[in-house]
């Protein structure tokens, strides 16, 4: 899924999966958010089209590979793995990177509880 603003490419999500047999169940969630656009819920309402999509394939988990500094964006996750000085960003510096996971099917449940529960409970 492609995300414009003004004619501008302002984000991207996608979910890619390798198809082996062993594996077939599971998903990496790709998600790239302009600076822009950054802080403004882009990458959470990525998220969501990307586990239904995922859901509709029949992805049952998913994983997420970034640097342990995005907060944000791993809030959601579960740690399985971290690589210290693993990526490099633009300006040469290294960074460690967490590979992480998470249940598409109880993430899904979640996301449903919280549309449906009444507020103020």
């Amino acid at each position: 899924m492609l995300a414009l603003h003004s004619g501008e490419l302002v984000g991207y999500t996608a979910v890619v999966s390798k198809g082996l047999n062993w594996t077939r169940h599971l998903g990496e969630l790709r998600i790239v958010v302009s600076p822009s656009m950054r802080g403004k819920g882009a990458g959470r309402l990525f998220t969501k089209q990307a586990f239904a999509m995922a859901k509709q394939r029949g992805v049952k988990k998913m994983m997420r590979q970034m640097t342990t500094d995005q907060q944000s964006a791993t809030a959601v996750f579960e740690r399985e793995a971290v690589l210290k000085r693993h990526v490099m960003d633009h300006d040469g510096a290294f960074h460690d990177l967490q590979i992480m996971s998470l249940d598409v099917d109880a993430f899904q449940a979640k996301l449903l509880a919280a549309v449906t529960e009444p507020q103020g409970v």
